[in-house]
């Protein structure tokens, strides 16, 4: 993963390693061929009294099957700590090789496109 920015204020960059984090662990893994995810603007954190909430407009996702782009979206615990909730939302026909996909066992990666996928993350 590819960031086209820095943050230099430490609780921003703390709730951008816990969200980047786990995209990793949780989104990207669920698309085959998916090889490069580049992050090319800055993240914005909104916080409200429950929870705080992080956007990456204008992510590029470089697959085996094509690119596209798309937003990344991620909430945190009311002090921003701490990834609760992540999922992404492509531009376009979406992302080939999810393996989610309903006709994933029957369609080829290429075909298995997908616009959106969100979860939530078990402590």
């Amino acid at each position: 993963m590819k960031r086209d920015y820095s943050l230099r204020a430490a609780d921003w960059k703390a709730r951008d390693e816990a969200c980047v984090s786990a995209f990793q662990k949780a989104i990207f893994p669920q698309y085959e061929g998916l090889r490069r995810v580049r992050l090319t603007r800055m993240v914005t954190f909104l916080e409200t009294s429950t929870v705080v909430v992080g956007t990456w407009p204008a992510v590029q996702f470089h697959s085996r099957y094509g690119d596209t782009a798309g937003v990344l979206t991620c909430v945190l615990d009311r002090r921003g700590r701490k990834a609760t909730d992540v999922g992404v939302v492509f531009s376009g026909a979406g992302l080939a090789g999810c393996l989610r996909h309903p006709l994933a066992a029957m369609t080829e990666a290429s075909k298995r496109l997908n616009q959106s996928f969100s979860t939530s993350l078990l402590p």
